[in-house]
């Protein structure tokens, strides 16, 4: 026979906060954008006539990035270079995430990728994507 301890003031408080710790410590195992790698945030917009894709990428210049089209995604990739502190100084903490990266954002529509227009100012890059316009007629008869 088990002995199970009775407890009448159950401190659900205390194991909600264990549980939360025990699942935070598992899907930070599994998850590929964790803390340790650097992948840049994105804003993806729509207006009837595009898409809109805006992505974070503060202290990286234009040379260290690539930014591939497809009709239905975007691809980023890059290198963020870490900046060596002179040698008097010390570094004692760094949060700062160096190191390559890549990105792919799947698009809800397909776009006219070779039309695609980008800018890049204060280490923001967007990307303008013209909607691919679906066929009026997208059956067509054929007459004889």
């Amino acid at each position: 026979m088990t002995v199970i301890r009775y407890r009448p003031f159950f401190d659900i408080d205390t194991e909600l906060r264990t549980l939360q710790g025990e699942m935070n410590r598992l899907f930070g195992a599994i998850n590929p954008l964790d803390d340790a790698s650097f992948v840049p945030r994105a804003e993806l917009s729509e207006t009837q006539e595009h898409f809109q894709i805006r992505f974070e990428l503060p202290g990286m210049s234009k040379e260290d990035l690539n930014v591939e089209v497809t009709p239905d995604s975007v691809r980023i990739s890059g290198h963020r270079q870490e900046v060596t502190p002179a040698d008097e100084a010390l570094n004692h903490r760094s949060e700062f995430r160096y190191g390559a990266f890549e990105r792919v954002i799947g698009l809800p529509a397909e776009v006219k990728h070779n039309e695609t227009k980008a800018t890049y100012e204060n280490g923001i890059l967007a990307l303008t994507l013209p909607k691919r316009v679906a066929e009026d007629n997208a059956v067509h008869k054929v007459t004889f």
